[in-house]
């Protein structure tokens, strides 16, 4: 899933999105970086702190973030996702890639980036579903060989989380 730097609160639909002042975003994309998704690069020009926030079930997820730049180095790096550290005012040569378990348990998952006046620079999150998730939605009439909504219904199924999950990434 490719995303970018879309405001939550501008388009709820989405079902994720960012949080805090979008004027100073950037975004790169690096084709000498060692793989597609560490060329992706989001971050504030002016070292803000973001929120970023990704609808999920509630259950326990295995993520994976990167930060860096190939070819820099930036020393002071942050994120914490759902109240887990996982780059804590570190440095990137040219990266660091951590993996932890969190666990959502408001149907969100809560992503803080950054340390004021310093950069962050985020290639992705790789989000896994470590158990069965809890189902969140309206349910569909088993009685129906098909799991698409009526023809009219704004219900949507649970989302299927056997697959990862990538965001965000940078369109070239």
């Amino acid at each position: 899933m490719k995303i970018g730097w879309n405001e939550y609160e501008t388009d709820t639909s989405l079902g994720y999105g960012w949080y805090g002042d979008m004027a100073h975003i950037k975004y790169q994309y690096r084709s000498d970086a060692p793989n597609v998704l560490q060329g992706s690069i989001v971050y504030d020009d002016w070292g803000r702190q973001k929120t970023f926030e990704f609808d999920l079930p509630n259950g326990t997820y295995n993520v994976t973030v990167s930060v860096g730049w190939q070819g820099k180095t930036y020393s002071r790096n942050l994120i914490e996702i759902e109240g887990v550290s996982f780059v804590n005012d570190e440095a990137t040569d040219p990266y660091l890639v951590r993996t932890n378990q969190v666990t959502i348990s408001d149907q969100k998952l809560t992503m803080s980036m950054g340390i004021f006046d310093e950069y962050t620079m985020l290639n992705y999150l790789d989000i896994e579903a470590a158990e069965q998730a809890t189902p969140t939605t309206v349910p569909v009439d088993t009685a129906t060989p098909t799991q698409t909504p009526p023809l009219g219904s704004t219900a949507m199924p649970t989302p299927v989380l056997d697959q990862h999950v990538y965001l965000p990434l940078v369109l070239k």
